[in-house]
């Protein structure tokens, strides 16, 4: 606004054509008082005073439009001083003695306050006078590592592990974890490096050295870490199982299957209804069996997906004395029928924190990430715990020493108690092997031939019987190996004598017993053919009248005669002489539990027509075979197309098929060193 100094620059700048008459038209009819305010009025007007008061009216009018069109010196005098003071506030930040460490004075240990004086001094007191310090009103939190520490042995009937140390802040304690094996099945669920195979190695631990192995059975399912296998050779297991051995998979579920079965029998027998009643009632022939199972869900994946094994087995083994311990590293895996089995709940630090609620129904609890610590629960209340730590050791080879230590340690403490081990085929069956695991597989009369592949049982050759054994296939295979066994087996003492009448021929394959104590007659020619056997003949004759007058006692003294063919030419020799032909028809007929067997060592693996020699007809209608021969290649007999596709695969060394009648079986035969 520019300057006004007098009225008349007023009146230029702004409209002057206002009626001012009214100010005073009460000049004439107003009393003198009137008359004189109206008076001054004028004066304030005429000396500029009004000019002013109108000039400071206007000039903030104008300042008013004006600021809406830009700044004003005082908000830029404003903006300024604000841009200053946020300039010193920036370098303020970066003033080096800002980031330096502070030296905190420390308190000086003369100086105390009231309450720390009173403390010291109640403190110093009760001391002094051997006063009991009252317990803290909330226990101490839970270690983070807590050594092994074995408990008691229960005064019952059922099996228990320790396992850690529980906190139960409801009844102010904190003592020893222990698991009832007997009444329920386990589950474990945790993210990985948690501590899952640590408490299966604690439980495994616990149990080894509070039972024997006449009263616990472990066996062990390890699809995870592999560590349980140092457990192998513990004296209360019975195997463990890892990734890649399928059939020792399919044998443990089968002795599982058969164990319950024969359990449930006994039972029922017994007239109780559980295993437990079955121990209260003074009986204890049976032994507790664990399952310990790491890593369900790759179980389950690679065996499980076409027939579950284990699921009725889970369902049925609480009551007849097989309990299971299974870890895995979520429950999403597993599915609902299996947890509704699992009454024993353990959950030990997941990623997921819904997996405690999926463990633990209404559970809002989480666990720090500590290794060993879980949520556990027992008579359906809900418990935070810190599990030991099985064997101690700062690296993994250090505690696998101790592992091993411990095996070796209970071994020496239980010599000649073993749990039952899982039947499996080895991939050479040996002596050793057989008189180790089969100590009864020689008795008077039988021998054992193998170890059935689909029940791994062994496969008997009862000799009493009689009759002839038939001895087929390569010996890439193993024919010669398997005969010579059989020799040998014969003429061991348990088997109760033996006289050998051996027909070789001229590679003289079994020269190596012709100068044997119980060789009667060796002979690679044809020449001694008709004398063998008319002496066998005379002998067992001789045999059935002493046999058919009750003469029992007379038979079991007589050794067995044992007949070995192993020439062709002896065998077209005896097909042309109808007299022999005749003997050899009498020892598989009337003769036949004279304690007499023809033993063909070396025929041809093809099929013997309606014009084969009369020795291989007898052969074929007398159907008692073992074959070293693939399925495919098998022409000595006929086998059905589900036969041959059963047993497509290749056989391997020592592998061989059992023909008894009209049943074939497959079957591990044994190797000789």
């Amino acid at each position: 606004m520019s300057e006004i100094k007098s009225f008349s620059d007023y009146t230029s700048k702004y409209n002057s054509n206002v009626d001012f008459s009214a100010l005073f038209s009460g000049t004439s009819d107003s009393s003198s008082v009137g008359n004189t305010n109206m008076l001054s009025d004028y004066a304030a007007i005429k000396n500029g005073s009004y000019g002013k008061l109108m000039k400071a009216y206007y000039a903030k009018q104008d300042a008013e439009k004006l600021s809406g069109k830009g700044d004003t010196s005082q908000k830029l005098t404003l903006m300024k001083t604000s841009a200053d003071s946020l300039k010193k506030s920036a370098d303020a930040l970066n003033d080096s003695s800002l980031w330096e460490k502070k030296k905190i004075k420390k308190k000086d240990s003369h100086t105390k306050n009231q309450l720390e004086a009173i403390v010291d001094y109640i403190a110093g007191y009760c001391e002094e006078k051997g006063i009991r310090r009252l317990p803290n009103i909330c226990m101490p939190p839970l270690p983070e590592l807590l050594t092994y520490v074995n408990g008691a042995r229960m005064d019952s009937e059922e099996i228990y592990a320790y396992i850690g140390l529980l906190d139960d802040p409801d009844r102010q304690s904190q003592e020893q974890l222990k698991i009832n094996i007997t009444a329920q099945n386990y589950i474990l669920i945790g993210s990985a490096q948690c501590g899952k195979t640590n408490v299966l190695q604690t439980i495994i631990r616990s149990l080894a050295e509070n039972y024997t192995p006449a009263e616990v059975n472990l066996y062990i399912i390890d699809f995870g870490s592999m560590i349980l296998r140092n457990f192998a050779e513990l004296h209360h297991c019975g195997g463990v199982v890892c990734v890649s051995d399928d059939e020792k998979l399919k044998n443990l579920f089968k002795l599982l299957q058969t164990e319950t079965a024969k359990r449930k029998e006994i039972l029922a027998r017994s007239g109780v209804s559980s295993f437990v009643a079955y121990k209260e009632a003074g009986y204890h022939d049976l032994p507790q069996i664990v399952v310990i199972i790491d890593n369900l869900t790759a179980l389950k994946e690679m065996y499980l997906q076409d027939q579950d094994y284990l699921l009725p087995l889970c369902r049925d083994g609480i009551a007849v004395g097989i309990s299971f311990i299974v870890a895995n590293v979520q429950t999403s895996g597993i599915g609902y029928r299996y947890l509704n089995n699992f009454e024993g709940r353990i959950a030990l630090f997941c990623n997921e924190t819904s997996e405690y609620g999926m463990m633990f129904e209404g559970c809002r609890m989480k666990l720090p990430n500590i290794p060993g610590r879980c949520l556990i629960q027992l008579n359906k209340h809900t418990y935070e715990s810190q599990m030991y730590l099985s064997f101690e050791g700062e690296k993994e080879f250090e505690r696998v020493q101790k592992i091993q230590d411990f095996v070796k340690k209970q071994n020496e403490k239980y010599t000649g108690m073993k749990a039952a081990i899982i039947p499996e085929i080895p991939k050479e069956l040996t002596l050793s092997y057989i008189q180790k695991t089969y100590p009864d597989y020689l008795e008077e009369g039988k021998v054992m031939l193998g170890l059935d592949y689909n029940t791994v049982s062994p496969m008997m050759l009862e000799i009493a019987q009689g009759g002839m054994f038939t001895i087929s296939g390569k010996k890439e295979k193993g024919k010669d190996i398997f005969v010579k066994y059989l020799l040998e087996a014969m003429l061991l003492p348990a088997f109760g004598g033996t006289d050998l009448y051996i027909l070789d021929d001229m590679t003289r394959r079994w020269a190596d017993y012709e100068f044997h104590p119980d060789t009667a007659v060796y002979d690679n020619t044809t020449g001694s053919i008709r004398t063998i056997f008319d002496e066998v003949d005379q002998r067992v004759q001789s045999r059935y009248e002493d046999f058919a007058q009750r003469q029992e006692e007379a038979l079991k003294s007589e050794p067995w005669i044992v007949i070995v063919i192993e020439s062709s030419d002896a065998v077209a020799e005896i097909s042309a002489d109808k007299k022999i032909i005749g003997t050899i028809k009498g020892m598989l007929g009337k003769y036949r539990m004279m304690k007499v067997l023809i033993l063909m060592t070396n025929v041809e693996n093809a099929a013997i027509p309606f014009s084969a020699p009369d020795l291989m007809k007898i052969v074929k209608d007398n159907r008692r075979y073992i074959i070293f021969d693939d399925i495919s290649n098998i022409k000595l007999c006929d086998l059905s197309v589900s036969i041959a596709k059963k047993y497509a695969k290749p056989i391997e060394f020592c592998d061989a098929f059992y023909v008894n009648e009209n049943e074939l079986t497959k079957i591990k035969t044994v190797k000789l060193s």
